[in-house]
C-alpha cells in the first residue's frame, strides 16, 4: 500500500483558498467531480447485502401479515374501521355538495337583489324626474 496515497487524497479534496484562485471554475470542477474507482469488491458487496436485506424483509412482513390478521377480532376491527374511514368520507363528500350548492343558491339571490336594487334606483331617478318636471312646468 502506498502511504502517499492518502496524502494525495487529502490534497486533492481539500485545496487552500489561494491555490482555488488560482486555478478556473472548469478546472475546479474537472479536478473534484473526476471519475474514481469504486474499492475492491464493492460491487460484490453491495449485491450480496441487498439480496440478503430483501430475502429478510420478504419474509418477516409475510409472517408479520399472517399473525395480524390471524386473530378474528382484529380482522373485525379492521374492517369495522375501513368501513367507519369510508362512511365519514362520504358524509363529508355530500356536506361539501350542499355547502356548494347553498353557496350557488346565496350567489343567485345576492343577483337578483342587485338586479332589483339597479331597477329600483332607475324608476326612483325617472319619478323623481318627473316630479321635476310637472313642478317646473
Amino acid at each position: 500500500m502506498n502511504p502517499e496515497l492518502p496524502q494525495q487524497e487529502l490534497r486533492r479534496n481539500e485545496m487552500t483558498a489561494p491555490e482555488i484562485a488560482d486555478i478556473s471554475l472548469d478546472a475546479l470542477l474537472r479536478r473534484t467531480l473526476q471519475r474514481e474507482d469504486a474499492p475492491a469488491g464493492f460491487a460484490e458487496r453491495v449485491l450480496a447485502e441487498a439480496t440478503r436485506r430483501q430475502a429478510g424483509a420478504s419474509s418477516a412482513s409475510a409472517s408479520a401479515r399472517r399473525r395480524t390478521f390471524a386473530m378474528p377480532g382484529l380482522r373485525f376491527a379492521a374492517a369495522a374501521a375501513v368501513l367507519v374511514a369510508a362512511s365519514v368520507g362520504v358524509r363529508y363528500h355530500a356536506e361539501q355538495q350542499e355547502r356548494a350548492q347553498g353557496e350557488a343558491a346565496r350567489n343567485k339571490v345576492m343577483l337578483a337583489l342587485r338586479i332589483t336594487s339597479n331597477k329600483l334606483h332607475q324608476v326612483q331617478m325617472h319619478v323623481s324626474q318627473m316630479s321635476t318636471d310637472d313642478s317646473t312646468n
